[in-house]
């Protein structure tokens, strides 16, 4: 298929090109296939889920703001024990993330908080474990401010997600401006990738 026709039919714009070749990148500086990241559903996804997504190229996801330390040992431990593939693991920072030290010590290489902005010990612990973190935003806020700390990678959250964010627009539109405005570079990666 020419570039052309992705364009026209797939993309709709080459700014859509752009977005989808850092996307690319990105995605193969984690080891992913695909750029696809798994929802972490709450807790209504497991172990099982996280390595399917992980096993077919994208990136699996398991939510552990509300999982206890053991079931959080437990939870990764099957995920690794499936797959050598990467996933992720995730915390609504409405509340305290008291399981994270627990899934870093366990191996976890990615990270990612909903729900607000990571508090700079939070951060200081991921890198203390040489992983990666991404931040979910809604706004170009959000954006800004994810990116001033830091952040590996945004996670652009739209109507689509059920509104769960308080959000009332697309995720084409949040996306849009995320990556117009947020670092200026055409792209929400903080780094080169």
């Amino acid at each position: 298929m020419s570039i052309n026709r992705l364009e026209t039919n797939a993309f709709g714009s080459p700014e859509s090109l752009a977005i989808m070749d850092h996307a690319t990148r990105f995605a193969a500086s984690l080891g992913l296939r695909f750029p696809i990241f798994q929802a972490p559903v709450g807790g209504a996804a497991g172990p099982e889920l996280a390595t399917a997504v992980s096993q077919a190229g994208g990136l699996g996801a398991l939510a552990l703001t509300w999982t206890s330390l053991e079931d959080t040992q437990r939870s990764v431990a099957e995920v690794q024990k499936r797959t050598q593939k990467p996933f992720q693991v995730n915390f609504v920072l409405a509340f305290e993330p008291k399981s994270l030290r627990c899934a870093l010590e366990a191996g976890v290489r990615v990270v990612t908080f909903s729900w607000g902005i990571p508090a700079k010990e939070e951060i200081a612990l991921v890198r203390s474990y040489g992983a990666s973190y991404g931040v979910q935003v809604t706004t170009i806020d959000g954006a800004k401010r994810a990116l001033d700390i830091g952040a590996d990678f945004l996670i652009c959250q739209g109507v689509e997600a059920g509104a769960c964010a308080g959000h009332t627009k697309p995720v084409g539109d949040v996306a849009a401006n995320h990556l117009s405005r947020a670092d200026g570079a055409g792209g929400c990666l903080r780094r080169n990738w």
